[in-house]
């Protein structure tokens, strides 16, 4: 556990402007748990992918996963729980209307959050800034082998200069698409698995694609970046994949 102590009497604080729980003048200081079994093999905790102070927009429909990558290819499942206080222990307390599972000021019905894939979808409708906070356990063969926490704080602008693109999977070789084409279902005897991205962008501006945590084996490229129309191609041969949830 690591319980916000960074050394010569420093501890590692919460900003007091963080608007959805009870932080006071001096705001509060964090702590975060992580386990780890290594009795029956070794093992290592998820590597998170993306930064963990994303910015969005006020009334525009936004996406965030963590972008964990397990080195050791366990199954990992995903929930959102309160922050923890350091020193004097305990959690914090969230202002009416917000909760560790619901911590975002959303319009109605927008906000989702996917205990398979970490998949945070909403559409925040005020200016804020708000603590959530991400658990991922770790699954070997059934059995729960590891555990950790990281802590955010979204930044919701009230203004923004553009749209953000948008994108999903399309053109699956094998397996069945949600609806939002952000999760797809396909059994191993599949063979070599493509799909395509094709994000557009609502003011036509120029996009460019970054990617990272591919699963081990697998293959993306990108054509055409930085333009207008651009093809990112996922292919991965699924006959020594271990069934699981992959990101």
């Amino acid at each position: 556990r690591f319980d916000g102590v960074i050394g010569s009497g420093g501890g590692a604080g919460r900003s007091t402007s963080i608007t959805n729980i009870v932080s006071g003048t001096s705001g509060t200081i964090m702590a975060l748990e992580a386990t780890l079994n290594n009795n029956t093999a070794n093992n290592s905790s998820p590597l998170y992918t993306t930064i963990p102070t994303p910015f969005f927009c006020a009334g525009i429909g936004a996406n965030y996963n963590p972008g964990t990558v397990d080195p050791n290819g366990d199954s990992l499942s995903y929930s959102l729980v309160p922050g923890l206080l350091g020193g004097s222990g305990g959690t914090v307390t969230y202002l009416t209307g917000y909760s560790a599972t619901a911590p975002l000021s959303c319009s109605t019905g927008t906000f989702s959050f996917s205990a398979t894939t970490g998949q945070l979808s909403f559409t925040p409708n005020i200016v804020q800034r708000s603590l959530v906070v991400n658990k991922v356990e770790e699954y070997r063969g059934g059995v729960l082998v590891g555990t950790s926490m990281r802590e955010m704080t979204f930044v919701v602008l009230s203004s923004c200069s553009g749209n953000p693109p948008t994108g999903a999977m399309s053109s699956a070789s094998a397996g069945t698409l949600n609806s939002a084409g952000t999760i797809l279902n396909v059994c191993k005897s599949s063979g070599t698995l493509t799909f395509s991205l094709n994000p557009t962008d609502p003011e036509g501006d120029t996009i460019n694609m970054q990617w990272s945590g591919i699963p081990a084996g697998a293959t993306y490229s990108v054509t055409n970046n930085n333009t207008t129309a651009l093809t990112g191609s996922f292919s991965w041969n699924l006959s020594r994949v271990t069934p699981g949830s992959y990101n």
